[in-house]
């Protein structure tokens, strides 16, 4: 894949640029080597060094890697496992510096980023505000904290996907990044490797799967199944349309090779929400293209094969959310399901008794206990949260932020949509089944989301950006065409 190079600028300033950054590097890199002997830090460093040289000279190449590095949460791994500093808050600061050093040498500035920038900031309003009335301020306070960083992401990826090129290595940054996390956790449940986590990419904690029974259940670079498997049933509808759409045949492999191991990695989470909410997301693919006979025929008896290949386990904690979905089994009687519906019960609460703006950000865990008491559905005197996103909105931000966090998600939609119906126009088939294929995705994650809260919402606001570029996607290849 080539990429569209940055706007050159003089052949003087970009060789004093490039000294400049040389005697940098070289300087880092003698620092490192005098802090510590390792080959893997000192290689550590020069990969960095390198990737940072490279995204100042392609702002294209720099966004790939930083969607890659968020999707694989590599600078949280990096910072837990290994006390190195956030890569994140580094790469963004050079994204940013790179945005306006574009600016001040081209007079040049990214369009369509104002409105998303201005939802971010009303929704930041909410956020911080809450501060002033928690009754914990330190999670208040941590969760504005990362919020802003969230915030910010998704302004600049608004910024700096503007064109058809840049959204389809996006979504290729994607599935290559699902398909790095997903490999590795398909390879360690069928090996049972659980006590390797391969450098923090592939935890697998013992959890409850069924009554008393427990096992290990996948949960990549998260540490959560649950979380995990909504961030990979995001990755499905892409491979699958890739698979379909690709001209080269060797992506089309890789695609499809994709959509088989990130399903399998679905499974092997054993998330009930994750299982439903990867049906929804295929459902609206389908709906989106409605696809061909044999090939319906051929994925059902893949995911049937899948099935009775899976342990007994499975099968039985799957068989809990039919009963309980087709009225046979009362949520009382499975400890998993009872404490959701006291958590979720909970948050309603929460939002009823403080309707106008909630109980704080990240203050819903401090106040269930007063609230599942009354309850009495769940008897665990622990921290809890309310595994429902919406729901979460609702108790922590009250009517002022659900309105608004409703608002960014029918704009998100609104955007998906506006952009379908251009390149409708324009006559470009292949396109439009991308977007409705991450479209699909988002459905998926969105539907996941109904069954867990938002302890992982940089993924949201990764998506979000996504999605919110595709207007200026869609003007920036019209203007192309007319120039034509």
């Amino acid at each position: 894949m080539s990429l569209t190079h940055w706007e050159t600028p003089s052949p003087r300033w970009l060789i004093i640029l490039f000294a400049i950054l040389a005697i940098v590097i070289g300087a880092l890199v003698g620092m490192a080597v005098g802090i510590s002997p390792s080959v893997y830090l000192l290689f550590a460093v020069t990969l960095f060094l390198v990737i940072v040289l490279l995204t100042i000279a392609n702002l294209e190449f720099g966004l790939l890697v930083f969607i890659v590095l968020t999707y694989l949460r590599v600078s949280d791994i990096a910072v837990h496992n290994y006390g190195a500093p956030s890569v994140a808050r580094i790469f963004i600061a050079i994204l940013v510096g790179a945005i306006f050093l574009r600016w001040a040498v081209t007079g040049h500035l990214p369009k369509g980023w104002l409105k998303p920038a201005v939802l971010v900031l009303a929704y930041a309003l909410v956020i911080f505000g809450s501060i002033l009335y928690a009754s914990d301020i330190a999670s208040a306070e941590a969760s504005a904290s990362d919020y802003w960083k969230d915030g910010l992401i998704t302004i600049l990826i608004v910024a700096l996907i503007q064109k058809k090129s840049t959204f389809r290595y996006v979504i290729w940054a994607l599935i290559l990044a699902g398909i790095f996390v997903a490999s590795i956790s398909v390879y360690q449940y069928n090996t049972g490797t659980f006590d390797n986590n391969y450098w923090g990419f592939a935890e697998a904690p013992l959890l409850n799967i069924v009554g008393v029974t427990e096992g290990n259940r996948v949960a990549g670079p998260i540490g959560d199944p649950n979380f995990y498997a909504q961030i990979l049933v995001v990755l499905v509808p892409l491979c699958i349309n890739r698979m379909i759409s690709e001209k080269r045949t060797l992506l089309r492999i890789i695609a499809g090779l994709g959509a088989l191991v990130i399903t399998l990695a679905v499974l092997y989470t054993y998330s009930r929400g994750g299982i439903i909410a990867l049906v929804f997301a295929l459902i609206a693919l389908a709906l989106y293209r409605p696809p061909r006979l044999p090939m319906v025929g051929i994925f059902v008896a893949i995911v049937a094969v899948a099935l009775l290949l899976m342990p007994d386990a499975f099968l039985d904690r799957m068989g809990t959310l039919t009963n309980v979905l087709s009225g046979e089994q009362d949520t009382r009687s499975e400890v998993s399901i009872r404490g959701r519906t006291s958590e979720m019960l909970s948050a309603w609460d929460m939002f009823i008794d403080h309707p106008i703006l909630g109980v704080g950000a990240d203050n819903y865990p401090v106040n269930y206990q007063t609230y599942a008491r009354k309850l009495g559905l769940d008897n665990r005197a622990t921290l809890r949260e309310p595994h429902n996103l919406f729901l979460e909105v609702a108790a922590e931000t009250g009517l002022l932020g659900l309105l608004i966090f409703g608002y960014i998600l029918f704009y998100i939609f609104q955007c998906i949509h506006r952009a379908r119906l251009g390149f409708a126009q324009l006559g470009d088939p292949q396109f439009l089944d991308l977007i409705g294929a991450f479209s699909a995705g988002l459905i998926g994650y969105l539907t996941a989301a109904m069954f867990i809260h938002g302890a992982y919402p940089r993924y949201f606001w990764l998506l979000a950006g996504i999605a919110m570029a595709l207007p200026q996607v869609l003007q920036t290849q019209k203007e192309a065409l007319i120039k034509e």
